[in-house]
């Protein structure tokens, strides 16, 4: 019995413990109510700015802390199916826009390469910026 209570105890102390000194973190739910142009999220990346870009099935978009600003191919993407975002040592940032190809945009335009620029294949899964800055294309 008095092994029972003292297990009682410790269990109520730990518990105590971790109530005390457990930490929540704040977070925030987006989606496309909150303008992301799809829910379908394929990756983020936080750029030298500290910008948070978002790679979707249905565009690229920017989030700034406050809104998100959305690219497609309206403003010059490649494709709209971002699988994956990378950056420079020139802060240009480079989209794998799966089965279109490969985006490079420089903070104003979208400059595009595909198989007719010499790329292996448009179906570009990752990408890797190793530190002679040299792009790295891992394709299907």
């Amino acid at each position: 019995m008095q092994y029972l209570i003292k297990n009682k105890l410790l269990l109520f102390i730990f518990i105590g413990i971790q109530l005390c000194f457990s930490q929540s973190f704040v977070s925030k739910h987006f989606d496309i109510t909150n303008g992301l142009p799809s829910n379908n999220v394929r990756c983020v990346f936080k750029d030298s700015r500290g910008l948070l870009w978002v790679g979707t099935e249905n565009g690229l978009s920017l989030f700034d802390g406050k809104g998100f600003k959305v690219f497609t191919v309206n403003d010059g993407l490649a494709g709209n199916d971002i699988w994956d975002i990378v950056e420079d040592k020139n802060n240009d940032l480079w989209l794998s826009c799966y089965g279109k190809g490969l985006s490079k945009f420089d903070g104003h335009k979208f400059i595009n390469y595909n198989t007719s620029d010499g790329l292996v294949n448009n179906y570009i899964r990752t990408l890797h910026v190793n530190k002679a800055n040299q792009l790295l294309i891992g394709t299907q």
